[in-house]
């Protein structure tokens, strides 16, 4: 699923521009959605990755339709760090929210665009000549 982001917000300065994209793909299904209206949705692992960045965390399918993600790990060349808390929220008409929170100081920034699921090329078949 490819995201692409136009505008950011910090919470004390207001909004800007934005041209943050990143991918999100399920790696480890099992986001499927809950079984009964407001039971727990079976988390699957995710990853977005943003050039060479990588955060892992779960992804959820509400009972909306709508699907979470949270980060809990980000790859540091081979090794796992616990990653910053950020979380993506992706309503079914594609409209997403990123919001990162950072560690060091009290702020974070929300992002507003848009996921979509991008379909793979479509495979060619060739007819056979006789």
């Amino acid at each position: 699923m490819a995201c692409g982001f136009t505008s950011e917000c910090y919470e004390t300065q207001g909004c800007s521009e934005s041209d943050l994209s990143f991918q999100l793909s399920v790696i480890e299904n099992g986001a499927a959605p809950p079984t009964e209206p407001g039971g727990v949705p079976l988390p699957a692992l995710g990853e977005i990755v943003q050039g060479s960045d990588t955060q892992i965390g779960e992804v959820m399918r509400m009972d909306t339709g709508a699907l979470m993600y949270r980060a809990n790990y980000r790859l540091v060349g081979q090794r796992i760090r616990v990653a910053p808390p950020a979380m993506l929220t992706i309503i079914p008409n594609g409209e997403a929210r990123y919001t990162a929170h950072f560690l060091d100081v009290a702020l974070s920034i929300t992002y507003r665009g848009r996921c979509e699921i991008v379909e793979d090329e479509p495979e060619t078949t060739e007819t056979p000549t006789e």
